[in-house]
């Protein structure tokens, strides 16, 4: 265990830098005992950045009458880690191979839409809706239009995941809302060891 976490400098460096102010006692207690690596993520957990949409995509929502999910719905959105391994809300490895993103005239296949809420938990949307017309389904319909902590698309097979990106025109993030996204998952034990992580930039309209 790093019994030397706050006595060094360079740690109470990465305080500041993460502008930290008062932990709570639960993370400051895991900080002591694990690797600067995985304390910097407890950290990023405790101060996970929001984003809301913007007030013009909130307005189109409204204007093409976008379908956001009830509490029920969003419940059954939740992707779980467990085991190294993505599961659906039924206990099911999460797959994304029966999955497709329509964009226009384009698809995109095998990806899921996915949001992190501030508390860290992981929801997806598999097939959304896209015909133009109102019921379309968004980043924005996941969690009722609610601010996110991250937003994009995922690949999945069998519960690995082998691409994330934050690829979302609702929610377009700078680059470290990704590193957000990325510290959840590691620290519920998700196996990356082949992902393609893609960060758009906030660019993708």
């Amino acid at each position: 265990m790093c019994f030397r976490f706050f006595a060094s400098c360079r740690y109470a460096l990465l305080f500041s830098l993460l502008g930290v102010g008062i932990l709570s006692p639960f993370v400051a207690t895991l900080a002591s005992e694990c690797s600067p690596t995985k304390a910097r993520r407890l950290l990023l957990r405790e101060n996970y950045k929001i984003r809301e949409m913007s007030s013009w995509m909130r307005a189109s929502d409204l204007r093409n009458g976008a379908h956001h999910f009830s509490q029920h719905e969003t419940a059954a959105a939740r992707i779980y880690i467990r085991d190294g391994k993505l599961y659906d809300s039924n206990g099911k490895l999460f797959d994304t191979r029966d999955s497709i993103l329509p964009f226009g005239r384009n698809t995109k296949e095998h990806f899921a839409l996915f949001v992190m809420d501030e508390k860290g938990q992981l929801y997806a949307l598999k097939n959304p809706k896209r015909t133009g017309s109102p019921g379309d389904e968004f980043h924005s319909s996941i969690l009722d239009g609610a601010p996110v902590a991250g937003a994009g698309e995922i690949r999945v097979e069998d519960g690995i995941p082998f691409v994330i990106n934050d690829n979302s025109g609702h929610y377009p993030f700078p680059p470290e809302f990704l590193e957000q996204i990325v510290a959840e998952m590691e620290l519920n034990g998700l196996d990356l060891s082949r992902v393609e992580i893609q960060s758009f930039g906030g660019s993708k309209p």
